[in-house]
């Protein structure tokens, strides 16, 4: 009697799984095809569209942690606003210039330099990218190797 029971258990457990999965895949598709204001009626909500990718904002901090002969770490924070940050653009220029050059791109908050140019005065600053485009330029950080 007990055997009979345990496969009993076992028959309605897989038959409520299935009628469970149907029930599922009737929803999903109740919620695809039917208007987004009938579903508000008893409570649902539709599918949301997705929201468009912002630009990222404003890399923070940026600072020197280690520099030596001819190489140089820099570390900075992420953006507190704007959108999700993908790769970070690490730019330099000579001191006093106007435009900004690309040194490297980094994907951490934090890259080492190697093979700066020596005796000259260099400034740096960070910027935030992804695919809606580029943040503000971070603080400018100013070295001397």
């Amino acid at each position: 009697m007990q055997a009979t029971l345990g496969k009993e258990i076992e028959g309605k457990n897989k038959f409520m799984n299935t009628i469970a999965d149907t029930m599922h895949g009737d929803l999903r598709y109740s919620e695809n095809t039917v208007d987004a204001d009938d579903l508000k009626r008893i409570g649902w909500s539709g599918r949301h569209k997705p929201t468009p990718l912002a630009v990222p904002g404003q890399a923070r901090e940026l600072s020197i942690k280690e520099q030596v002969e001819g190489s140089l770490h820099l570390v900075w924070k992420k953006p507190t606003d704007g959108g999700k940050v993908a790769n970070y653009r690490i730019e330099r220029r000579e001191a006093g210039a106007s435009t900004w050059s690309l040194a490297e791109t980094s994907i951490e908050r934090e890259i080492t330099l190697v093979g700066q140019e020596r005796g000259k005065a260099l400034e740096y600053c960070v910027v935030a990218m992804n695919k809606a485009g580029r943040g503000m330029e971070s603080n400018v950080v100013m070295v001397i190797l």
